[in-house]
């Protein structure tokens, strides 16, 4: 069992480890659509599915502040564009700043998040 993320935090203690039994598992990323100007609206306007499909670690630098570097890639719909979402999972909720790369062969969009 994965230690319990940390609720709207990235924490400095994640590791590779943390993510590596939610390979395959379904996040759900929620965010308000950027025309949408409503300052009192505070619920998501939309809600998408995205699947934990990798997790990669990185070489560390000596210097960096994180012993451990890793990148999360996930897969889902294509169109999100670059920023900072909301994600849930059974483990919690957090924040994460997503990069959307190139899709697939199969045309399935494809998200990464690197901690460094």
């Amino acid at each position: 069992m994965p230690r319990e993320l940390p609720s709207a935090t990235v924490s400095a203690d994640w590791t590779p480890d943390t993510f590596l039994p939610l390979i395959g598992t379904e996040f759900t990323l929620s965010f308000t659509d950027p025309s949408f100007t409503d300052p009192s609206f505070t619920e998501p306007a939309l809600t998408v599915p995205l699947t934990l499909s990798t997790v990669e670690e990185g070489r560390h630098s000596p210097g960096a502040p994180r012993p451990r570097p890793f990148a999360l890639m996930f897969t889902g719909p294509t169109g999100l564009p670059q920023g900072l979402y909301d994600l849930r999972h059974a483990e919690g909720m957090f924040a994460i700043f997503l990069v959307a790369i190139q899709p697939g062969a199969d045309g399935v969009g494809r998200y990464e998040a690197v901690f460094n």
